[in-house]
């Protein structure tokens, strides 16, 4: 995982209503165990953006989150400005 780590961004969550959580999961799936929830609001998640991967009609970054490292779908996240 993380193949290409000097190509991060750093992102935000979104599409995540306030009273759930954004998975940060173990591998590129849905069905892939949570290593972490990342609150709604979180604006702190490094995507490593050299490494997506498809799964289905998803797409999954590798990411890293307060030291917890796994992938997230695409559509919850945004590169910050």
């Amino acid at each position: 995982m993380l193949i290409h780590p000097q190509h991060f961004v750093k992102a935000y969550v979104i599409n995540v209503a306030p009273d759930d959580k954004l998975q940060l999961r173990s591998a590129p799936r849905q069905a892939s165990p949570a290593v972490a929830e990342i609150p709604f609001d979180s604006t702190d998640i490094t995507a490593f953006d050299w490494d997506p991967t498809v799964d289905g009609d998803t797409w999954w970054f590798p990411a890293e989150w307060h030291g917890y490292l796994g992938y997230v779908a695409a559509k919850y996240i945004s590169i910050s400005q």
